[in-house]
């Protein structure tokens, strides 16, 4: 049994609410086209904990650096 009354029982505010509410909805919603940018926009709304960040960044800090290409040891800076 369908827990809301038929439509024409509904008042016009009841149905204004509604429809608002069916808009916010699916404004809200956003179609993603590949798992790489499901990853980005969750990473924009996602916070990293301090604690995981600052070891994020120490390890990345005792990562070695990245050879120079042939063609700058080569020709120079």
């Amino acid at each position: 049994m369908d827990p809301r009354p038929p439509a024409s029982r509904l008042t016009q505010q009841e149905q204004l609410a509604e429809q608002q509410q069916v808009a916010q909805t699916t404004a809200a919603a956003h179609e993603v086209g590949s798992p790489e940018e499901l990853l980005r926009q969750d990473a924009r709304h996602t916070t990293v904990p301090e604690r995981v960040r600052d070891r994020l960044q120490r390890s990345i800090a005792q990562e070695p650096q990245p050879r120079k290409p042939w063609w700058r040891r080569l020709f120079g800076p």
